[in-house]
């Protein structure tokens, strides 16, 4: 299926593309990684496009800042909140490697759009995106990116996409238990944890059937302790319910969405393609050129040629 909107998480595809690069060295410091990341990263752009997009599509890439949001989740977490994410514990080159991508990017295509808030993470910008396209009932919209987070924007026009399975309201339904609607998913991550976050499971060992009818029944962690002991749940299961109601309820703050406060219109940078800007970067960084830049040189070389044989 092909769709209108694409929103990329483009942090989730920055490191997919550096975990590429490095199953084929030892030496993280090694500039070629970070070159051979930027390759990796327009080579899976270029697979997503083939496979989802139109011609005329418009690729939302958004952002995270490093030091965003996630330093008052950090707290929340006790610092633990997405750790190994954190500036001090990677190589700089990587993080200006994504400053980089980011350049490129804005110069990449006039139907690219890079979103990005210093106080905000990408996941707290794709319900506040999404509203400001507007579909109409016969076009679509595909989010991108492993975190789950992600797929909250499900609808009957929106799907996710994990990059393993495109997920729509049903199929999500059949693979998780539950729908993707409300606080669905921020109650799963603050029950079960999240790894990929660093969000530690909050009641380990919670039968499924349990969960699952959490899930479907609350519609958000207030409700469920509000009615906890009216449930014909075990009585052991109560218990642990309501021992673990502080890890479950910084849980649930650590992935809840955190709306701007301000318009999300000012985020948004509208991309132009800039192919002299983009050769520039290219030839700074050792990468082959691409086709487009390429069919440009030979244009320009086929114009001065005709400039230079003009009889006078």
């Amino acid at each position: 299926m092909k769709y209108n909107y694409i929103v990329i998480d483009t942090s989730n595809l920055f490191w997919r593309s550096i975990i590429f690069s490095l199953e084929k060295t030892v030496n993280i410091e090694n500039y070629v990684i970070y070159n051979n990341t930027i390759i990796n990263f327009f080579d899976k752009l270029k697979e997503l496009k083939d496979k989802f997009a139109f011609d005329d599509s418009k690729i939302y890439f958004l952002i995270d800042n490093p030091e965003s949001h996630i330093q008052i989740r950090e707290i929340l977490s006790g610092g633990e909140y997405k750790h190994s994410r954190k500036t001090k514990n990677l190589p700089k080159n990587i993080y200006k490697t994504l400053n980089i991508l980011r350049e490129l990017l804005k110069n990449y295509s006039d139907n690219f759009f890079v979103v990005q808030c210093d106080i905000l993470e990408a996941d707290d910008l794709t319900y506040p995106l999404y509203k400001t396209f507007n579909l109409l009932p016969q076009e679509r919209c595909l989010f991108i990116s492993a975190d789950m987070d992600w797929a909250r924007n499900i609808n009957e026009n929106c799907d996710w996409y994990n990059y393993y399975t495109v997920h729509n309201e049903y199929t999500f339904k059949m693979k998780y238990g539950f729908y993707p609607k409300g606080k669905t998913i921020q109650m799963w991550k603050a029950l079960k944890g999240d790894n990929s976050d660093c969000i530690p499971n909050a009641i380990p060992y919670l039968p499924n059937e349990i969960l699952l009818d959490i899930l479907n029944r609350f519609k958000d962690i207030n409700d469920l302790y509000k009615n906890l002991w009216n449930q014909d749940y075990p009585t052991q299961w109560k218990i642990k319910l309501k021992e673990a109601e502080l890890n479950i309820r910084m849980n649930y703050q650590l992935v809840d969405f955190i709306e701007p406060d301000k318009n999300i219109d000012n985020y948004i940078f509208k991309c132009k393609e800039n192919l002299k800007k983009l050769e520039f970067w290219y030839k700074v960084l050792s990468i082959p050129f691409e086709p487009k830049m390429l069919l440009k040189k030979q244009s320009n070389n086929d114009f001065f040629e005709k400039k230079k044989y003009k009889r006078i």
